[in-house]
Formats: C-alpha cells, sequence, structure tokens
C-alpha cells in the first residue's frame, strides 16, 4: 500500500455501556467491557468501517479496552491482521458545554497517549466517574467559568504542549434538537467560531434545506462561513444495529486530530457522505531493478493524485518517462513527437541499458491486478494477469490493455496547432470501438474484394460460355453439313454417320452429371472435416453457477450434434462405393451401347475412303466440339460453385457504408461530449470533417498517367465534402468510374454515361483516358479506401457572446488550458503530465486545480510539478520528493521521501523545492484556516 492519503469509512458518534442511556446488557468487569470490546470491534469489520471513535460523554473508560481489542483482532485465516488493515480507534469524549449550550464532540490522535486521557478532562474541569460504575451519570454541563465558548474550549486545550495539535473540535450541528449550535440567536456563535467541522447525528440529507446551504458557505447571515459535516450514528445500543449508520468517509494519510481538521479544511476532496467514486483503471506500483541515475526504484503509487516533485534535474521526469516506457506508451508520429520519443529512447539506453536496468509497472483494471516486465537490453515484454504467470506480450497488446495518457514538458500547449493530435482527444474514449469498427472494414474490404472478383470472373466465364456456345452451334452445324456430304455410304449407314452428335450430346449429359457428383462430393467432405474439428466437452466448468441448467443445455446441443453427425455420416456414406453400383451400372451400360456404336462408327466412317478429307474434317471438328463441351461443363460447374457473387458484393457494399455511418456517428457524439467536457472552451464541429486531402491523395494516385486535371478531383472531392451525404455522393462518383473501368472489355465504343463526373467537369478525352486505362482491379481498390473524418476545432473566446475562433489562433496557453480541461473531465485511463503548470494559462491555474478535485475521483493523475498550486492545492494523495544523493552533485538522484501533505515532513520539502510553496499554503491557510 503506498504512503498517501486514503478515504476510510468512519463513524465518530459511538457510545459505550457506561452511557446513561444505554441500550442493553451492561459491561462492568474488566472481562466483560473486553468482551464488549471485541464485539464491537467485530460489528465494525461486518459493516465495514474502518474507523470509530469512542466519544461517551465526559468520559474515556472503555477507550483503552476497545483500542486494545482493536489491535488484537485476529483475521479468519487465525493470523493478525495487517497493520494497514487495523480498524482504527479514535479517542474522543462528548462535552456539554454551558457557553454556548450546545454538545460537541472533542476527537483526538488515533495514538494519543493514553496515560493522558484523564488529564484532558482534568483541563477540561470534569471530574473522572469511578471507572467501576456501570453507567455514568446524567450529563451535567461544562462550568461556564471553565469554559466560556468554543474558541476558548480551543484555547484551553492548546495551552498544554502535550495537547496542543492533537485534538480536533466538532460542534453539534444537526438541523433540530437542543443539542445543536443550530438554534434561534446562535448565529454570533457560528460566525465568530474557528471549528472547520461539525457532526449531525443521522443522515445529512435530512438537514433543512437553509442550514445545507450554511454548510456550503452560500448564507451570508452566517457571514458565508462553509463548515464540513460528518455524519455519526450515535450509536448506543448493545446489538450494534446503527452502528455505522450512516457513516462519512474521510481521507488522511496518517490518523490524527489535524488530518481530520484537513478534511474538513478540504471537504471537497477529502470528505464525502457517500462512498466515494474512486478510479477503477490505475498504476499500483513502478519498480526499477537498477538505473544508473536514480538507482534502484520501488515507488507504490496513489489511486488518485500523485505529486512528483524535486529540485530541476532530480529525477522527476526520469520517473514519469520509466513509467511510460514501462506501458509501452507511444505517441502519434510527428516530427516534434520523434523528438520526444527520440529523448526517451536515449534516457533508457543510458540511464537503464547500461546497467541491464528492469521495469516492471503493476496496475489495476476494474479490480485485477496485471504486470508489466519490460527489460531494457533484450526489450522484451511479459505481461501477467491476475495471478497468472508472466507470458510475452506486444507493446500494442499493453497500449491496448492499457491506453495511457501521457504528455511531456511543453508538449500539451505544442498540440493544439496539429490534427492528428487533436482527433486523438476525440477519438481516445471511443478508441476500442472505432478499432473495432476500422478492423471489420477491413474483413469487409477483402471479402468485398473476393466477391466483385468472383463477379468479374463469373462474367468472363459467361462471356466465354456464350462464346463457347456460338462456336459449338455453327461446328455442329458444319459437321452436320460435312457428315451428309459424305459419298458412296448407303442410307442406313448415312443414319448411323449422323448419330454421332447425338452420341456426343449423351456424353457431355454424362460428364456434367459426374462433375456434379463430384462437387457434391466435395462440399460433404468439406463439412465432414469440419464438423469433426468441433470439440464436444459434456461436464460443465466447475466456476459456473448454474451447473444443472447447462448440464441440460448442453445434453440438447449433444443430442443436436449427434443428429447432425448421423445425417453428415449418412451423407459420406452416399457417396461410399457401395452406394454408387447402381449409378455405375447404369453409367456402364451406356458405355457399353457407346463403345459398340462407336466400333459401328468407325467400320462405317472407312466405307468412306473417297471421303478422306471430309473426314479428316469431321474428326477435327468432333474433337472440337468435344473439347468445348468438356469446358462448357467445366464453366457451368465453376458458374455454380460461384454461387450469386454480385449479389453479395451488394450486400457487404450496403454493409461497408452502414459501418462508415456508424463510424462517423460515433465521432459525432464524441465531438459534442469533447465540447461538453472542454465546459464551451472547444468546439468540436464534423459537419464537414471528411478528409479531402487524404481522398484526393488516393484519387490521384489511381489516375497517375491519365493526365486528369487536379482540380478536376479537388472538386470531386469537394463536392463530397459539401453534399449532405457524402457516402451516397462517393458512391455515385464509384459508379461512374466503375461504369469506365469496364469500358474497354465493352464492344461498345461510346463512353457510358457518367452524370456525376460531368457535374464536376470531367471532359470526354479525360474520361476516355480513364476507360482505357482503369481496369477493374484500380477501381476496386479505390472503392474500398475507408472515408476518415477530421473535426473542425475553435477556441471560445468570448462565453458570454458565444464568439469562436479556430484553435490553431488561439494562444498556447489557452489550447493547453481547454485540453487540460478535457483530460481533467474525462473518465478513463490514468493521465499523465510533466509539469502542466508550464503549459496553461496562469489566470485559469484556480479553475484547473478544481477541475484535479474532481478529477480524481474519475481517473489517476500523476503530474511532475514544480507549482505548489497543482501539489498543495490540489491537495495531493501522495507527493514524492527527488533530490540529489548528494547537495550539489548532480550525478545520482534519489526519492527522499514519500507521503501526503498532511505530512509535516512533505510540507517542508513542497514549502523548500516547488515554486509558490510558501504561498501556497498560505493561500490554502486563508482559504482554509490552516
Amino acid at each position: 500500500m503506498d504512503k498517501g492519503a486514503h478515504f476510510y469509512k468512519c463513524d465518530f458518534q459511538v457510545h459505550t455501556p457506561r452511557d446513561s442511556q444505554w441500550s442493553g446488557t451492561e459491561a462492568i468487569t474488566p472481562e466483560e467491557r473486553q468482551a464488549y470490546a471485541k464485539e464491537l470491534i467485530q460489528a465494525c469489520r461486518d459493516k465495514g468501517l474502518h474507523a470509530i471513535a469512542i466519544t461517551d460523554h465526559h468520559d474515556f473508560v472503555f477507550y483503552p479496552y476497545i483500542r486494545t481489542a482493536a489491535k488484537e483482532e485476529i483475521a479468519p485465516d487465525g493470523q493478525p491482521f495487517p497493520e494497514e488493515e487495523k480498524i482504527i480507534v479514535f479517542p474522543g469524549v462528548e462535552l456539554t458545554l454551558s457557553s454556548p449550550p450546545c454538545q460537541v464532540i472533542v476527537i483526538l490522535d488515533a495514538h494519543f497517549d493514553e496515560s493522558k486521557l484523564n488529564d484532558v478532562l482534568t483541563v477540561l474541569t470534569i471530574a473522572q466517574v469511578d471507572p467501576s460504575k456501570s453507567k455514568l451519570p446524567s450529563v451535567t454541563s461544562v462550568s461556564p467559568t471553565s469554559i466560556t465558548g468554543l474558541n476558548n474550549l480551543e484555547e484551553t486545550l492548546n495551552q498544554h504542549l502535550w495537547l496542543k495539535g492533537k485534538f480536533t473540535i466538532l460542534p453539534n450541528v444537526t438541523s433540530e434538537g437542543y443539542k445543536t449550535i443550530f438554534r434561534d440567536g446562535f448565529t454570533k456563535h457560528y460566525q465568530e467560531m474557528r471549528c472547520v467541522g461539525g457532526y449531525i447525528d443521522g443522515d445529512y440529507a435530512k438537514s433543512k434545506t437553509g442550514h445545507k446551504n450554511i454548510f456550503e458557505g452560500r448564507q451570508i447571515n452566517n457571514g458565508f462561513k462553509a463548515l464540513a459535516v460528518f455524519q455519526t450514528s450515535d450509536n448506543r445500543d448493545r446489538n450494534h444495529f446503527e452502528l455505522g449508520v450512516p457513516s462519512t468517509y474521510v481521507k488522511w494519510s496518517v490518523p490524527t486530530a489535524e488530518a481530520l481538521r484537513q478534511a474538513c479544511l478540504a471537504k471537497q476532496s477529502r470528505l464525502s457522505h457517500n462512498e466515494p467514486a474512486l478510479p477503477s483503471i490505475w498504476v499500483t506500483y513502478l519498480k526499477v531493478s537498477n538505473s544508473k541515475f536514480l538507482g534502484k526504484i520501488d515507488l507504490h503509487l496513489n489511486q488518485q493524485l500523485n505529486a512528483i516533485i524535486g529540485g530541476r534535474g532530480t529525477g522527476k521526469s526520469t520517473i514519469l518517462e520509466y513509467l511510460r516506457w514501462g506501458l509501452c506508451d507511444q505517441s502519434i508520429e510527428s516530427e516534434e513527437i520523434d523528438v520526444v520519443q527520440t529523448k526517451r529512447k536515449n534516457l533508457i539506453d543510458n540511464t537503464l541499458q547500461k546497467v541491464d536496468g528492469e521495469v516492471t509497472v503493476g496496475f489495476y483494471l476494474n479490480g485485477v491486478h496485471h504486470a508489466v516486465r519490460r527489460d531494457s537490453k533484450k526489450n522484451e515484454i511479459f505481461l501477467q494477469i491476475g495471478s497468472s504467470d508472466f507470458s510475452p506480450a506486444t507493446e500494442q497488446q499493453i497500449r491496448s490493455l492499457l491506453p495511457i495518457q501521457a504528455y511531456s514538458q511543453k508538449q500539451l500547449s505544442s498540440v493544439g496547432v496539429r490534427v492528428d493530435e487533436l482527433k486523438r482527444f476525440v477519438e481516445l474514449p471511443i478508441k476500442q470501438k472505432l478499432d473495432d469498427i476500422r478492423s471489420e472494414l477491413r474483413n469487409t474490404a477483402a471479402n468485398m474484394r473476393a466477391a466483385y472478383g468472383h463477379s468479374i470472373r463469373m462474367s468472363e466465364i459467361e462471356v466465354e460460355v456464350q462464346k463457347n456456345n456460338v462456336e459449338i452451334t455453327s461446328l455442329s452445324e458444319q459437321l452436320t453439313a460435312l457428315r451428309n456430304s459424305l459419298k458412296g455410304l448407303s442410307e442406313e449407314d448415312q443414319k448411323l454417320i449422323n448419330l454421332k452428335s447425338k452420341y456426343d450430346l449423351e456424353e457431355g449429359l454424362i460428364e456434367g452429371l459426374h462433375n456434379k457428383l463430384a462437387i457434391a462430393k466435395s462440399n460433404i467432405e468439406l463439412l465432414v472435416d469440419s464438423f469433426n474439428e468441433t470439440e464436444q466437452k459434456n461436464d460443465p466448468p466447475e466456476d459456473i453457477e448454474n451447473k444443472e441448467a447447462i448440464r441440460q443445455v448442453q445434453e440438447k446441443f449433444n443430442a443436436k450434434f449427434l443428429e447432425i453427425e448421423s445425417a453428415v455420416t449418412s451423407l459420406s456414406n452416399l457417396l461410399s462405393p457401395q452406394s454408387l453400383v447402381e449409378i455405375n451400372e447404369s453409367v456402364s451400360i451406356w458405355e457399353n451401347l457407346r463403345e459398340e456404336f462407336i466400333k459401328k462408327y468407325e467400320e462405317t466412317k472407312t466405307k468412306a475412303n473417297d471421303n478422306k478429307l471430309q473426314l479428316q474434317q469431321i474428326q477435327t471438328l468432333e474433337q472440337r466440339i468435344a473439347l468445348l463441351r468438356k469446358q462448357q461443363t467445366e464453366k457451368q460447374n465453376a458458374l455454380t460453385t460461384l454461387g450469386d457473387p454480385k449479389a453479395t458484393y451488394v450486400t457487404l457494399r450496403k454493409y461497408w457504408d452502414e459501418l462508415h455511418t456508424r463510424k462517423l456517428a460515433e465521432l459525432k457524439s464524441q465531438c459534442t461530449q469533447f465540447t461538453d467536457l472542454s465546459d464551451g472552451l472547444i468546439k468540436a464541429d464534423l459537419s464537414k470533417g471528411l478528409d479531402t486531402f487524404k481522398l484526393t491523395q488516393k484519387l490521384k494516385q489511381a489516375f497517375i498517367g491519365m493526365i486528369v486535371r487536379e482540380e478536376k478531383l479537388d472538386r470531386a472531392c469537394q463536392g463530397i465534402l459539401n453534399s449532405t451525404d457524402p457516402f451516397s455522393e462517393w458512391n455515385t462518383i464509384l459508379t461512374d468510374l466503375e461504369h469506365l473501368a469496364k469500358h474497354s472489355n465493352e464492344a461498345s465504343t461510346a463512353l457510358p454515361n457518367t452524370p456525376t463526373l460531368d457535374k464536376y467537369g470531367f471532359i470526354e478525352s479525360e474520361k476516355s483516358r480513364i476507360g482505357s486505362m482503369f481496369d477493374s482491379s484500380k477501381w476496386l481498390e479505390l472503392s474500398v479506401t475507408e472515408l476518415e473524418f477530421n473535426p473542425k476545432f475553435h477556441y471560445c473566446s468570448n462565453k458570454k457572446t458565444n464568439e469562436y475562433i479556430d484553435f490553431k489562433d488561439a494562444s498556447a496557453g489557452q489550447q493547453a488550458t481547454a485540453l487540460l480541461t478535457v483530460l481533467l473531465n474525462q473518465t478513463g485511463a490514468p493521465l499523465i503530465i510533466d509539469q502542466p503548470e508550464d503549459d496553461i494559462d496562469s489566470r485559469m491555474v484556480r479553475d484547473i486545480v478544481e477541475l484535479v478535485w474532481k478529477a480524481k475521483c474519475r481517473r489517476q493523475l500523476v503530474f511532475a510539478s514544480h507549482s505548489a498550486n497543482f501539489v498543495v492545492n490540489g491537495d495531493a494523495e501522495l507527493v514524492v520528493c527527488c533530490d540529489y544523493v548528494k547537495t550539489g552533485d548532480q550525478t545520482k538522484g534519489i526519492v527522499k521521501a514519500v507521503g501526503a501533505i498532511d505530512s509535516e515532513s512533505i510540507k517542508e520539502e513542497i514549502t523548500s523545492v516547488t515554486e509558490g510553496g510558501k504561498e501556497a499554503f498560505k493561500l490554502r491557510m486563508e482559504k482554509y484556516g490552516f
């Protein structure tokens, strides 16, 4: 666990059996009190409480028992709970004051010296009640001569060094009742008190609206004084039903009264009445086996805001770069980004590779821990998921799992003029969806290529079939004429000669049947092979809930699989030699008839010796016709196998357009969200976002050598851009080009109609060159061009008048502030920025700091910073302090200290090494009171 601040579920008003209004079994003897203390700690554990305060009226007797029970609690495995998992018990006391007449709770440090507890009562002139007594007497007010007010109570306690700074005072601010400070005539007390928090009995939501306005500092009559409010259960029942109902989530790094006070002072960040939302994706640790500058690093990060501070050159940026390198972060390609990547490569080469350094980064993805290990020498990457072993991985796999957003120094302020980087801001939150659509587009493009190729082949075969039919018809007529012209044959011999054409027809018919059966056999064999590859699992896996229901489902499926297997086997058996006996016998009968005929036919031809020339011609024609008929049969079978590729292509083309429509819709929606996330500073518009540059380049590439004027292509792309339906317009251009591409294969010399190309000024000579040089393969590659869309970005220069300027015309500070606003409003993977203060508009620092408070509930933040504004007023949960090993020697760095800003040593580091450290704490003191 890191050393930073974390939320703890707390109940700060818990009473014991000593309470005068206690309900349930009492606890008088030490043994009974020990038993009760264990019960209470177990009840806390059962209800998920992390911390409680024992606040009996004017009494501390039970606290030592409960504190001991918490320390000695045993986990279910029989071992003591780890220190960080033990229930925290704050000593406290509920006081009834005379001036003003109200109740307050005083809470002390969780590790306050128990031997001094009764001294606290002495300071308050409260006489201790005999510890052996079962119950406390009815409460009497603290003497007005001892404590004259809330501020006097603080002053009285602070007079003692052993007590000073180790307590916090919470007055009762419940909406109704005689114990609350919210009573008529108490406004002056509220305004003047230095208390920064209060407690209520029960649920904050039940407070009156007027009181909530006071708590939020919106009430002028109360001096606009805000107050943090702790919900408490006021539990005083042995059954613990009300314990922790309601509770309050409080953030600290060390359980002290000062930490509670600071939680009140920064309540937006450190206090919540409901379970706080925390990032579900976050980096847990960075470990470096060795590095030339920082040596070994073992840094555990906080789930929320991590601030890395230190003097210039002490290793802040190095830590971030190690983190980015370990997570395989890679920015988009550009000249400036290449510089960043080069610097990182040099850093890895010079500080890690030379000492064989290895970087390991742990991170959580929705409750599942992952770890990436990367070797600087071999550049091998290994990934661990959950409790599995490390296995080889790729950079792309790591980036896909954890797509962090990271920016080096000054990088954020330099992206505003780069369309690709701005586009990445829009696309990153929907990257998975876009990747899926683009993957589907690639699959569809491949299928379209295949379908179109089959369609072209089908057209070619159909043309060949028609050509062959014409030739067969002609040859058959020629053959008949030649046979009829034979001389010296009897009428009977002439009839036999003429029968040859009929036998040839029969031969073609039977060969076609053989081919059809062969196709069926091939399809059945494919079916058998695919079914045999299907693995059947009969036993349901162990880690499922509805085993019996799943077993029954599997049985039904398996029964159906058996039916299919049986049917497939039956189909396969239909092609066995035994099953084909009758077919073979029938074919054999015909073959015998043909063989007998051929014998007679050849004998008859020998009678026509005077017709040798005709006989040679007849034989040549017969061979040619036989070959053509065989080819026709093969072509018909090929057509059958191809199916209907034209219809398939049309369907795929429609799906191709649907995918583009879906992509455009996703981008439009994200542009709207992007504008909202910028708090109106940026307007992202996709209405004219078609990337015409890339499309024009694609067209120019397709028309190389065709002498088509570029302005025509530009005009066509602009027409697509300005069209109300860009997909339809693009498809009409493709249709015209397809007609031209097919023109060279057609007999007609006239160019086809191309109304869309005509609209954009293409002249006859250009279309003629396209028709002669632009073949189907070029058209097909152009037709599967994925259309890209680039949003147009504008900066809001005046929100009141709703005025916008082109985003590239805004200043670098304005651009970076707007983009950082988007990043901080987004939910997602960790955000890593090196010195964000260098980028943003200085006038917007306070607004950005407030965004940081909200952002760290949605995504993990890791900033390296010289500015105390981000560290102190951003209320960093974890501060990492870097320094040189030896002062003045810049050859070696070290992680000097790690902790939260409520740690005194961390405060000193912030004050000494950050710019404006003292001023930031002063601002925090003026704003919050410390």
